[in-house]
Order: C-alpha cells, then structure tokens, then sequence
C-alpha cells in the first residue's frame, strides 16, 4: 500500500493536480495505527479469515473479492455520504474499495492465508492515506480520479496476473 500512495503522489504531481510537498509523520500517527489496526483486525477476521476461505472453496479468488468487495464498499456508503463526499468521489472510493479487495484477497492467498499479512496491509493502508500529504483530502483531490485508479488499476493487474499465471491455492482453501 505505500508503494501505491507513492505512485499516487507521484501521478497527482505529472497530472499537475496541486497537492503539499509537505508529509506529516507525527507521534499522532502512531496513534492512529493502533486505532486503525484494531479496526482492520474486526474486518479482516470476517472477511478474510471466514468469509474469504469460504467463499474460495467455491469461488474464483477473484469472484470471492467482488462476493464481499461489493458489500464491503456499500458498507462505507453512509459515511461517505455524511460526510459531504462529491457523487464522482463517492463513486471513486466504492470502486476503490472493492479494488482493495482484490488486493487483500491475493496478498491473503499468496501470504499462505496470513490474516496478519492482510490486517497489517489493512492497517498500514488506512494510516498511509491519512499521511498522504495533505490528509485524505490530499489524497482524494480531483474526487479521487487519480488516487483511487491507482489501486483500481493495481487490482486489474493483480487480477489479471493471477489468472495467466499458474496458481495454486494453499491446501487449506483447496477444493
């Protein structure tokens, strides 16, 4: 994930979108790990460590991510909207999340089904974007288009490489 807000950063900067040169890293930031970890935790022991193993036994690994990416992203539908979020960002952001989801689900099945390789990922992606310079509301400037593609187009390329290569799944998601 911080590879991604790199490159993201980076395409904000060639797409000549102002956004701050300057990275916050405080003792706050510690901080909101922790807080951070703890919720990615509650998520990841449901969507991983259940909801992805059973969907696996019968699912693609990539039908198990959009199985709970979908829901997952309508989950954070109500904040979003409290929050004042453009519809562009909102769209954004959905589509961002269920991205995410294929990510998780292939760090999860290439990890060894690691629930804290896919919690730290989780944690350490969440902390990122509220370091991101200039916050979350650096990180979505042009309502996300750029920043959330970014992972859209990680998750395409995670997709679409696990399909040609050849693959197996860890004995304990095996069919």
């Amino acid at each position: 994930m911080p590879t991604l807000y790199v490159i993201t950063y980076a395409a904000l900067r060639i797409a000549g979108v102002p956004v701050s040169t300057h990275l916050a890293l405080s003792a706050s930031l510690l901080i909101a790990f922790v807080m951070f970890s703890t919720g990615a935790a509650m998520a990841e022991i449901a969507y991983s460590a259940y909801a992805t193993d059973a969907l696996q036994k019968r699912f693609s690994p990539l039908a198990t991510a959009l199985l709970i990416g979908v829901p997952w992203a309508l989950w954070h539908l109500p904040s979003m909207m409290k929050m004042g979020q453009s519809p562009q960002l909102i769209v954004w952001g959905l589509l961002g999340t269920i991205a995410f989801r294929v990510i998780t689900v292939w760090l999860y099945n290439h990890a060894g089904c690691s629930l804290f390789a896919v919690i730290l990922a989780h944690a350490v992606g969440t902390t990122a974007r509220s370091a991101f310079p200039g916050g979350r509301h650096g990180y979505e400037v042009a309502d996300g288009s750029i920043s959330y593609a970014v992972i859209i187009i990680a998750a395409l390329c995670v997709a679409f490489f696990s399909r040609s290569a050849r693959h197996v799944r860890p004995a304990s998601i095996s069919r």
